[in-house]
């Protein structure tokens, strides 16, 4: 008897990390990278659903990936000798501090991939180096559904000792029109161009393409400017009230929701307000095995 199909296939395009948390003197490892966009979709996906993920991983380190990794397909990912690590040191008033261990490995995209088969293509830039313009191009040009891109540390240049920097994107124009969907938060949106007005940088964002750019606030909630007809509309939310004790893959989470969301319900703002409670929830675990509850708050009726 053939299996069926799933109803609904999402590639996911972004690096494995190890996250190494520098806290009062003292160093936690955790798993990192395009973990938290994984975790949050396999916490939510239907039972006919499915995964794919395109990344670099190494043995030594699996372990720490395995609960996730195990329950996705790993056909497009390769298996290198040693993944980057990343020390995040994080700030109560600023944005935290990322430092890599190392250059990270750009991934490989097969020519074989069949693109058309997925309902989307989900890309997280978590080393700023994942794929390059030309991967997006070719991308683009075989693929006709949706694309999200995730600018994360594509917004950050690599400075002295592999400190990570915020500066203006190269060729970022090319980026934004070759996608349809954009997340940031408030410091990376001001990555996208050296316009600093907010209403005018949105406006040509906008005018590249783009159908949806959502911008996490952090505390101060999300704010989503989608294309309606020929209007541009705007929701905004405010943060979920929860007592936050991780923020660490919270806007992963929020993506992931979202995308997912959307392609499920062609509904821009009912996504939205799974996205947020989501990722607001999200901030509340203290270890991973409590992702499962993201199943519950997603399918809640919260839209």
């Amino acid at each position: 008897m053939n299996t069926p199909s799933p109803k609904r296939r999402i590639l996911v395009i972004g690096s494995t990390v190890i996250d190494n948390f520098s806290t009062g003197g003292s160093v936690i490892t955790k798993p990192g990278g395009i973990y938290y966009t994984c975790t949050g979709l396999v916490n939510i996906i239907g039972n006919d659903d499915a995964i794919d993920l395109l990344t670099n991983y190494d043995r030594r380190s699996y372990i720490l990936f395995k609960d996730v990794y195990d329950r996705i397909n790993l056909k497009h990912s390769r298996i290198i000798d040693k993944i980057n690590t990343v020390t995040l040191i994080e700030h109560a008033a600023q944005e935290r501090m990322e430092v890599y261990s190392d250059h990270s490995i750009k991934l490989k995209i097969d020519d074989d991939i069949s693109f058309n088969d997925y309902n989307g293509v989900l890309i997280n830039m978590i080393s700023g180096i994942d794929i390059d313009l030309n991967d997006l191009h070719a991308v683009r040009k075989k693929y006709k559904g949706m694309i999200y891109l995730d600018i994360h540390t594509l917004s950050r240049g690599i400075g002295k000792e592999l400190h990570r920097h915020f500066r203006v994107i190269p060729d970022a124009a090319e980026w934004i029109r070759n996608v349809d969907i954009i997340q940031v938060n408030k410091s990376e949106l001001y990555s996208l161009s050296i316009i600093s007005d907010r209403e005018k940088l949105t406006e040509w964002i906008f005018s590249l393409g783009v159908k949806i750019l959502i911008v996490t606030l952090g505390s101060e909630g999300v704010i989503m400017h989608y294309r309606k007809d020929n209007e541009i509309c705007t929701k905004a939310l405010p943060a979920t009230e929860v007592k936050a004790v991780n923020l660490i893959g919270c806007g992963d989470i929020f993506g992931a929701v979202f995308f997912y969301s959307y392609i499920k319900s062609g509904d821009p703002e009912s996504a939205l307000i799974k996205a947020n409670k989501c990722a607001g929830f999200a901030t509340t675990f203290l270890n991973f095995k409590e992702y499962k509850k993201l199943r519950e708050i997603f399918n809640s009726g919260y839209d």
